[in-house]
């Protein structure tokens, strides 16, 4: 009905709503010229959308490892099998050719630092972590290092 939200009932779902926000970006501009960023949840849809379509860069902010990662850590008395949609960014990007820049804040308490140093390891060359002294989960876009950060990278990529 008119005016109720849609319900995303698998990864799939989810992965192919990115993939017509990124159809309409590419209607208007070069793949290669985009920057897809991706924080928290979203960085498992952002990393597949920018790897699988020739984005310019990755940017993922507080990024997780996979699903059933941070399901263990949230919720460790879950049954993996009962993890609905696994989001193994791990695996994405293991083959993706892209530049990544990863950030998170040093004082994440919902997702580790660790899940970037993880996803870093994975990365080698292609990669570069900014851990963000005195920042949390919900906070990343007010510290002045990740909007300085930010800014030269987005500078380097006009």
């Amino acid at each position: 009905p008119e005016g109720s939200l849609a319900v995303i009932t698998s990864e799939a779902e989810l992965h192919t709503d990115v993939l017509t926000a990124w159809n309409w970006l590419t209607a208007r501009y070069e793949p290669g010229s985009i920057v897809v960023v991706g924080y928290s949840l979203g960085s498992a849809v952002g990393a597949r959308v920018a790897c699988d379509n020739g984005a310019g860069q990755l940017v993922l902010i507080a990024p997780f490892f996979s699903g059933r990662d941070i399901a263990r850590r949230v919720a460790p008395w879950l049954p993996s099998a009962l993890v609905r949609y696994p989001f193994r960014t791990d695996l994405v990007l293991e083959d993706c050719d892209l530049p990544v820049t990863l950030f998170h804040g040093e004082n994440d308490r919902t997702i580790p630092p660790e899940a970037s140093r993880r996803i870093l390891g994975i990365l080698g060359d292609r990669g570069r972590l900014h851990i963000l002294p005195g920042t949390g989960h919900s906070d990343v876009a007010e510290s002045p290092d990740f909007q300085r950060e930010l800014r030269l990278m987005l500078s380097r990529q006009e």
